[in-house]
């Protein structure tokens, strides 16, 4: 009984397969372009959601309004829709002659002055969210919980034999992950230099190398 019910079931889907087909076809088609005019306005004068944005680093406090003024209207200028204060630098005793301190006063109101000022000349402001070149620094990161790379060493050993080894770790602040094992391909003692191209001729050019001015070449006829 239930193949009569699945083929009901796969005859009703075709029909209205079918009957789907026939409709959309009869619909008029409508051609959807874009005028030149409206393409070439839209690359000469995007909105803002579509303008480029930038990094601006605030560099070891040296900022001062004259100089985020004049950055803004550059970007502005040149058609920036938005830039990202970088908090580089400017803690205490990091700032040099004439620098204003990250999160003093009166840096609080230099970023006031920058929020007002890309208003003006419509530039949209964003911020990292604490000092750092990774956006994510500071003091209460510990050194467990920093941006970290992954390194390893091998060794290559040929059995069967027992070993008992080492392996010598980088320098500085290391973690152990894991130790693999497994056995070498086939073609695993192969190099890389064993396909190195190979030129035959008479020139001898690779004493041209030699990093001695006075060393000359014969160059034999043909190209």
């Amino acid at each position: 009984m239930l193949y009569p019910f699945r083929s009901t079931v796969a005859c009703s889907f075709f029909l209205a397969t079918v009957t789907l087909i026939l409709s959309q076809s009869v619909l008029p088609v409508r051609a959807q372009t874009t005028a030149p005019d409206t393409l070439a306005k839209g690359f000469t004068s995007p909105p803002s959601t579509l303008r480029p944005r930038c990094y601006w680093y605030w560099m070891d406090g040296k900022v001062t309004k004259e100089g985020i003024t004049k950055d803004l209207e550059g970007m502005a200028r040149v058609g920036i829709g938005e830039a990202y204060i970088g908090i580089i630098g400017g803690q205490a005793g990091d700032t040099g002659p004439g620098g204003v301190r990250t999160l003093s006063e009166e840096w609080w109101l230099l970023v006031e002055h920058a929020v007002r000022e890309a208003g003006r000349v419509g530039v949209d402001i964003g911020l990292f969210n604490s000092p750092g070149w990774s956006q994510s620094g500071g003091p209460w990161i510990k050194p467990q919980q920093t941006m970290r790379h992954v390194r390893s060493n091998e060794i290559r050993v040929k059995g069967p034999q027992h070993i008992e080894t080492t392996l010598a770790a980088p320098n500085g602040a290391v973690q152990d992950i894991a130790t693999l094992a497994f056995p070498a391909p086939a073609a695993d003692s192969d190099s890389i230099g064993n396909h190195a191209p190979k030129f035959s001729g008479g020139a001898g050019l690779e004493r041209l190398f030699d990093g001695d001015r006075n060393t000359k070449g014969a160059i034999p006829g043909g190209r």
